[in-house]
């Protein structure tokens, strides 16, 4: 975003699955994603982008690289508590997740079911997949009738079979729900708002990616020490019931609560930050004065090609002359000799 800075040495591409810690294959490949992504990513959105724009009149004169870096400024719903940290341009701001709030009460239907001795496993796989297939489903239904806590499950399918201590509900105030005391493991896909939310409310995560950013997700979880992650393709009923389980241990719970206090303590909310910046760009006609020069530079200058270019010409011409002389004071001395 905004031509931000990618350090491709400890800065993982999306969908690659690495951490910040590489080794020499992975920064390889790395780098090699990067270029690859970067420009499939520019083929995939050039055409359509461009018709939008002459379709609409909105800047057709633009180039694609020219659009990507015309913002003002970029806010990133993100925190560096997650996150791998790295360099970010003035007119980049990490934000921080402005789904991520303090719990607001519950319907009493909820509540009702929240409340009580029993401690309970919230189960759900965000908005984009809602239906499972029917050997899934029978894996999932096998793994929570096997629970010994209560288990709040959104899900929009029909389910039958499951006992009195599991209740099947088509959405509820996720946020809400991680952030009541009784809530005590997450089952999720790990979206990027399911993570942040689970975070910010000290919750434990069995960590399930289907797709997309869930993968990389998953591993910033299983890096911060507060989730399992478990195989959605060769999926069984113990590994859910186990990663469970095993989340019940202190470790996570302390992890998570640790993450949570970093969370919490910033010194101003997402939404008051968000605010804060969109306000002074506002004020400011744009804020120009935090946009980089590089925006007005060609690839050869931003890269400095043509300095390396020179630089090249010059140690070349060094060694030829080097050389040269080297032939020239051998043979003078072999004439002398001879």
């Amino acid at each position: 975003l905004l031509n931000n800075p990618f350090p491709l040495s400890y800065i993982p591409y999306a969908l690659t699955g690495y951490s910040s810690k590489m080794t020499f294959k992975q920064r390889f490949l790395n780098t090699v994603f990067y270029l690859m992504g970067d420009r499939f990513f520019s083929y995939l959105t050039r055409t359509t982008i461009t018709t939008l724009n002459q379709e609409f009149n909105i800047a057709p004169s633009m180039s694609l690289y020219e659009i990507e870096n015309s913002p003002s400024m970029v806010l990133i719903t993100s925190d560096f508590v997650l996150e791998y940290p790295r360099p970010v341009l003035p007119n980049v701001k990490v934000i921080g997740s402005l789904s991520a709030t303090p719990a607001m009460p519950l319907p009493n239907e909820l509540e009702a079911f929240m409340n009580g001795d029993s401690k309970v496993v919230y189960i759900a796989f965000g908005s984009t997949f809602e239906e499972l297939s029917l050997e899934k489903l029978r894996i999932l239904v096998d793994a929570v009738n096997r629970l010994p806590y209560k288990v709040l499950w959104k899900i929009k399918t029909n389910i039958t079979d499951i006992g009195s201590h599991v209740k099947i509900v088509g959405w509820v105030p996720q946020n809400d729900i991680l952030g009541h005391k009784n809530t005590i493991v997450f089952y999720s896909h790990c979206g990027h708002n399911s993570m942040y939310e689970a975070a910010y409310h000290g919750i434990p995560v069995l960590a399930m990616p289907i797709h997309g950013d869930q993968i990389d997700n998953a591993n910033q979880i299983l890096q911060a020490g507060f989730g399992v992650k478990i195989d959605f393709l060769r999926l069984t009923s113990d590994d859910i019931v186990n990663g469970i389980m095993q989340l019940t241990k202190d470790r996570y719970r302390e992890n998570a609560n640790r993450l949570s206090i970093a969370l919490r303590s910033q010194p101003r909310s997402s939404r008051d930050t968000a605010v804060d910046w969109i306000e002074y760009v506002i004020a400011n006609k744009g804020a120009k004065h935090l946009r980089m020069e590089g925006y007005n530079l060609t690839i050869i200058e931003y890269y400095m090609l043509d300095v390396l270019l020179v630089w090249i010409i010059t140690v070349v011409t060094i060694i030829y002359i080097v050389k040269r002389f080297v032939q020239l004071m051998y043979f003078r001395c072999c004439k002398v000799k001879t």
